[in-house]
């Protein structure tokens, strides 16, 4: 979960604001003036239920002026966005890294038209039946994501062992590494199935957090302020000025 400063949280609470964003693709700055619409989904349930042991990856739509560079499939996408009220406005904060799936140019409209996935999409891949937690006999936890995650980000496994905050979020590390679950071989299952295992015996759900790194959200993880009932705006309800707690 991103840590956002007071700031945003002031114009946010205030109700009086307005989004402002733009976007990094292929290391190209689009600003707003450039983008038509963007919007960004990231799931930790598969339904509306709460519900542990998903790994869903995160997808970005965007509608923009169509840039007179090429820009590949597969390039890097990352979306930023601020608050504004009258003069006053928040930090800028990067929301997820994802990479392009599908884009297509209108030459009547001039606009371009892209989709994209985050770095879990491609765990949508067979677990690799050689690989190096399995020289062992009982891989941990801990290593059979540091494999997946060289995997999605297309390194090796030493360069994630060897800097693994690089890739995967300090609090997952922590969290993998507390308890020492033994994983049995994966045989026929995709690596997005071994995630949602790994989920599962931590009592959470894998995502790709807001700086592109894995994270593990457990049940315990989760915000009080995620207990107070809102609108589907994020906008808070209250009853005579006091907000609604759905949990004591």
């Amino acid at each position: 979960m991103q840590e956002v400063n007071s700031t945003y949280r002031e114009i946010f609470d205030s109700g009086d604001y307005i989004s402002e964003a733009y976007v990094v693709i292929n290391g190209v700055t689009y600003q707003q003036s450039k983008l038509y619409s963007m919007c960004t989904r990231k799931k930790l349930f598969k339904e509306k239920k709460p519900m542990f042991g998903n790994a869903i990856a995160g997808e970005i739509e965007i509608s923009m002026e169509d840039p007179e560079r090429e820009i590949p499939r597969g390039a890097s996408i990352k979306p930023y966005f601020r608050l504004r009220s009258g003069n006053k406005v928040s930090p800028w904060y990067q929301k997820g890294e994802f990479f392009i799936n599908t884009r297509e140019a209108d030459d009547e409209t001039g606009r371009l038209e892209i989709y994209g996935y985050d770095a879990l999409r491609k765990a949508e891949r067979d677990y690799p039946s050689s690989t190096l937690s399995w020289t062992a006999s009982s891989p941990n936890a801990y290593t059979v994501v540091k494999e997946i995650v060289a995997h999605m980000f297309g390194v090796s496994y030493s360069t994630v062992n060897g800097r693994p905050t690089n890739y995967i979020e300090q609090d997952t590390i922590t969290k993998l590494q507390a308890a020492t679950h033994i994983i049995g071989f994966p045989a026929q299952y995709t690596m997005r199935e071994v995630l949602e295992s790994i989920a599962t015996m931590y009592g959470g759900n894998f995502i790709m957090s807001d700086t592109g790194k894995l994270s593990l959200v457990g049940f315990v993880d989760m915000l009080e302020e995620t207990f107070y009932l809102i609108t589907e705006n994020g906008r808070r309800i209250t009853f005579g000025g006091t907000r609604i707690l759905l949990r004591a």
